[in-house]
Order: C-alpha cells, then structure tokens, then sequence
C-alpha cells in the first residue's frame, strides 16, 4: 500500500517558492510621534503601525506598473479625531471627515516627509522628521501619510495610511511634534 504525505504550513510554501511560485508583497509602515516642550525636553512619544489604504494601494500600482504622473512629496500629518482606521479610507472620507487633521501649529503647509535612503525593503525619514510647532491645544490621536500639500485641505488627493496610537496624547502651545514614519515593503514571510 503506497502512503501519501501530507505537506502544509511552511513546508509547502517552500515548496511552491521552489517550484518557481510566488511571493505576495506587503506594504505597511510605523508612524512614530516625539513631542518636546518649549526647553526641548521630549514630554513623550508613541509608535503604531499602520493600514495602508486601498487608495494607497492603487496610487502604487497606477504610478509604479502603469507609470502615470508620480506623486514626489507626501506628507506626514496629525491626526486629532479617533476614528478606526479601515482599508476602505480615502483622502476624501478621512481629510474632510469632522475635520480629522490636527492644524493647531505655525507652520503654512503640511509638512514633507522626506525619505532617506532605501534598504532592506525600508525607508524612513529618520533624517530630516516632519516638524510641526504647536500652536493651540489638542489631543493627538495618530498619523496619516498624503499627497496634497494645503494645511487643512479636504481637496481632492490620496490618503496613502493612516494609523492611531493606542493612547491619545495632549498638546498644548510652545510643543514641537516631530513625526517618523518608516514604510516597508517585503513579502509576506513565507
């Protein structure tokens, strides 16, 4: 009697790679926000990860497969309404949405996120952060990545992600935010 053995999990996942199969890639990122006081002193700071949107998603492929007009700048910016971040979010639901981005600082336009050099499937803008100064008092929920520069604009553009951190945070005039976010790309493990 012949015995048929059974492969699955991990052992088959090789075996499919090895067969010429393929890997699914995964974009995803964290957001990190320090806030310092007036002296500088770093008052706190908190680290999500978070949900690449659809919308995110799409812009990757429009621009990178079917090499539409790329998008240069994204901007990093804080988020000031809790709301459970979903694929299905977009610039326009989220941006416009009970006015979610916080716009309490001094700075004209939304700050850039300037990416350093790519490795590893990573790049971050630990070099050069987004800086925002403070201006009113608030309580700052998480982080979004966009495309449109205009401070406040619920105008048309992409929402790329879109996180919350797992504790609100307070802000008050005189504090800086400084935001980080390291976006990743790699397979899904396998």
């Amino acid at each position: 009697m012949r015995t048929r053995g059974k492969f699955g999990g991990w052992a088959a996942a090789k075996l499919i790679k090895m067969a010429g199969g393929y890997d699914r890639a995964k974009f995803g990122g964290v957001f990190t926000m320090d806030c310092y006081d007036a002296d500088g002193n770093l008052k706190w700071s908190e680290s999500a990860h978070n949900i690449v949107t659809n919308e995110g998603l799409d812009n990757i492929l429009e621009e990178y497969f079917k090499g539409s007009a790329y998008t240069a700048l994204w901007h990093a910016v804080p988020i000031d309404v809790i709301t459970a971040p979903a694929a299905g979010d977009t610039y326009a639901n989220t941006m416009s949405d009970a006015n979610e981005e916080f716009i309490g600082y001094s700075e004209g336009t939304r700050q850039v996120w300037t990416p350093g050099t790519v490795s590893s499937a990573s790049v971050s803008n630990t070099a050069a952060k987004a800086t925002y100064s403070i201006t009113a008092t608030a309580t700052i929920y998480g982080a979004a990545m966009v495309d449109t520069v205009t401070k406040g604009s619920a105008a048309a553009g992409i929402l790329y992600c879109r996180a919350d951190f797992a504790s609100s945070r307070a802000v008050v005039n005189t504090d800086t935010l400084e935001i980080t976010y390291t976006v990743t790309s790699a397979d899904d493990g396998v």
